[in-house]
């Protein structure tokens, strides 16, 4: 697990579809805003039945925090064709950004402990919270986290 502060990695993933102009190609890109990195993959019922949908109340609740999605597929398994990751995240109505880690290059380098896993950058780029997991205590310590880096969304305007 990447130790809080540490410049995050860079990376160089493909769009698992057509994204927005805004889409970063890497963690340089993200620099001037707060950013929330997941690492899923479409066979874990963890990443698409409680990490994703999270992750998608996080980016309306949190308009200034960058969301994206890494699609990872540890463990030497043979990742699904981008189709099928595309076909998953667009039934599941991802509204963010999703870069597919071919190889698991990033995964690695960001020492992701399983899927799903999440990152929290602040906007110069370090890593401020790394967490495994999609189950209450891990969604808690993100919440908790993400207040702390950007403030009680309640009180946002």
């Amino acid at each position: 697990m990447l130790e809080h502060g540490v410049l995050a990695p860079d990376w160089r993933l493909a769009p698992a579809a057509v994204q927005p102009p805004d889409a970063p190609g890497g963690p340089a890109d993200l620099l001037g805003r707060p950013a929330l990195l997941l690492f899923f993959s479409i066979g874990c019922a963890g990443c698409t039945g409680r990490a994703i949908p999270f992750a998608k109340a996080l980016a309306a609740r949190y308009p200034g925090l960058r969301v994206l999605a890494i699609h990872s597929q540890p463990g030497g398994q043979r990742p699904p064709e981008p189709e099928r990751v595309r076909a998953v995240t667009d039934w599941l109505n991802v509204g963010f950004p999703v870069l597919l880690d071919d190889g698991d290059a990033t995964y690695r380098a960001y020492e992701a402990e399983g899927t799903p896993h999440w990152l929290l950058l602040d906007g110069q780029g370090r890593v401020r919270r790394s967490i495994f997991g999609s189950m209450d205590g891990a969604r808690q310590r993100l919440a908790y986290a993400l207040e702390e880096l950007l403030g009680p969304a309640s009180a946002r305007v």
